[in-house]
């Protein structure tokens, strides 16, 4: 079971996960909180576990679109993860339907 905890503060917010993955009957860690940065700024995080595939080209999805779009401010960052995901769900949700 994971636990992805997030807060909204101040002056910001905190996020925090569990690292425990179990695969089978091994017990591994791996990291459940994933940057997003443009350049050396972080501009968001995505908390997730499970179906690391996904997770995987989620993130690589939205470094494309960071990098094609010149984002200023948070709804474009929104709007960039938002045709990122779109993708991702695209491509997986044809994978089922054949």
């Amino acid at each position: 079971m994971t636990c992805i905890i997030g807060l909204v503060c101040k002056d910001g917010i905190i996020i925090a996960s569990d690292r425990r993955i179990v695969r089978g009957p091994e017990a591994l860690e791996e990291k459940k909180i994933h940057e997003l940065r443009i350049g050396e700024s972080v501009v968001g995080v995505v908390a997730a576990s499970g179906l690391t595939g996904m997770l995987d080209n989620f993130l690589e999805e939205s470094a494309l679109e960071m990098a094609a779009r010149r984002i200023v401010n948070l709804k474009e960052l929104r709007e960039s993860m938002e045709d990122a995901a779109y993708r991702v769900y695209n491509r997986y949700s044809k994978i089922q339907k054949t």
